[in-house]
């Protein structure tokens, strides 16, 4: 077995190589880099294309672990997607994949009349999420494939690249002068475990269900996490900004029942488990 593996850093790439390290720790790895080539995990050996890596290793099947994007810009966005996109094809017509892991995003749900005019990048990450998602299913073998809205977790918190971060890390230092946009705004949200969990289970089974849609433990506000009772650190005070984000409304899937768990334990777990 062959792990084909696109990134290395960040959260979805670290939860990866905890469940890998568990279901197969002694499979050869192999990155993908940002200008199409491919090189082992110690970065000696280096392959200028994927057909040279088909060629080294003729007898083995692929796993493929896509957690990996590119938003330095909206061009390198679409080059990156496409890059991977012909990758996953090019296993799929050599009938050497075994199993594909992607994570797709809640804005694949969206109504893109939602997404506002000034987020011309989230758009068109927007289509590119539609993209990955048409091209797993048509894929022969098992995927695993979610859409993720809000993470939550110690990976987020510690990166502070969401907002509830942010103001989690504020209400924490007991910060004044904060400014919440759009602060009544329902996220739906899920934990990095609760990924990790689904994704172990995946990889393991013999015989896996496809996972794919919304993966969703419950909805969140940002006043919530700057004022909860159910969260025993100090609230903060806040002011409520005029700044517009990507997304006009609340970020949840068009699901029903909507999940319903607190959010609270979640966090507490993130600022102790670092």
């Amino acid at each position: 077995m062959i792990i084909l593996r696109f990134g290395r850093t960040g959260r979805m790439a670290e939860i990866c190589l905890a469940v890998i390290r568990i279901t197969h720790p002694k499979c050869l790895s192999v990155f993908a880099d940002r200008k199409g080539g491919f090189c082992l995990e110690d970065g000696f050996l280096e392959y200028d294309n994927l057909e040279a890596v088909l060629k080294a290793h003729p007898n083995e099947a692929f796993l493929v672990l896509d957690a990996s994007v590119d938003h330095r810009s909206t061009g390198q966005l679409i080059s990156h997607e496409n890059f991977k996109r012909e990758c996953i094809s090019m296993l799929q017509k050599n009938g050497r994949l075994w199993r594909c892991v992607g994570f797709s995003s809640g804005i694949a749900t969206i109504d893109a009349i939602r997404v506002r005019p000034s987020a011309r990048h989230m758009l068109e990450y927007r289509r590119q999420k539609i993209f990955q998602e048409e091209l797993f299913a048509e894929l022969e073998c098992p995927v695993f494939l979610p859409q993720l809205f809000t993470l939550v977790g110690p990976r987020t918190y510690t990166g502070r690249t969401s907002a509830w971060a942010q103001i989690l890390s504020s209400r924490l230092a007991r910060a004044k002068d904060v400014v919440l946009n759009e602060p009544q705004a329902r996220k739906a949200w899920v934990s990095e475990f609760e990924v990790f969990r689904h994704l172990l289970r995946f990889l393991v089974s013999e015989q896996p269900i496809n996972v794919t849609g919304p993966l969703v433990q419950g909805n969140l506000t940002l006043h919530e996490i700057a004022s909860g009772e159910q969260i025993p650190i100090l609230a903060i005070k806040y002011t409520t900004g005029t700044e517009e984000g990507w997304l006009d409304g609340d970020y949840v899937p068009n699901i029903l029942p909507t999940p319903s768990q607190d959010v609270s334990n979640e966090l507490l777990r993130a600022i102790t488990i670092l």
